[in-house]
């Protein structure tokens, strides 16, 4: 059984691997890649990183200028969209428990992407039949949820205060 297992992670592997080869050989020829395979060679990780991120960034801040103009909130969810979404997430478990909590994290994410890019209202109908994935103790109207995100914002560039007032305010949900 263990090397059934290890035979098909094995070709799991083999396929990433081949994908990955394809991909680069693609892209083998172009400025960015001939950079970075010179910080191999020149064996300087720290600057190989500092090349693939500067380049990369460059294209996705280009992008979310092309798509959202001017609007440097919807920017920054874009842009940091995980480490939102990774916080989202935890206020919710800490003060409702885990049930759902990928729904009610994809529903707040989604709310504020709709506010901040096209001004639609954070409007969540509780009375509908189905409404496992609203949140009902955090994050579950318009102030709150920007309230939460501007936090988060200023904790991202080094103000943590805005932020550390939700994490008191929130109780804990019991079992967490």
């Amino acid at each position: 059984m263990k090397d059934a297992i290890a035979a098909v992670i094995g070709g799991i592997m083999d396929g990433f691997n081949q994908e990955s080869s394809e991909a680069y050989q693609i892209a083998a020829d172009s400025d960015l890649y001939c950079e970075l395979a010179q910080r191999i060679e020149e064996r300087t990780p720290d600057r190989f990183s500092m090349n693939l991120n500067v380049e990369h960034m460059r294209a996705v801040d280009g992008l979310l200028l092309a798509k959202l103009g001017d609007n440097p909130k919807a920017k920054f969810l874009f842009r940091h969209g995980d480490f939102i979404e990774s916080h989202v997430r935890k206020a919710i478990e800490r003060t409702e428990g885990f049930s759902c909590g990928a729904d009610k994290t994809r529903t707040v994410m989604r709310s504020l992407a709709r506010y901040l890019v096209d001004g639609i209202a954070i409007d969540h109908d509780y009375s509908g039949e189905r409404t496992y994935h609203l949140p009902t103790k955090v994050l579950s109207n318009q102030v709150e949820v920007l309230s939460y995100f501007n936090g988060l914002h200023r904790l991202y560039y080094g103000d943590p205060m805005p932020y550390l007032s939700h994490l008191v305010a929130y109780p804990h949900a019991s079992g967490t």
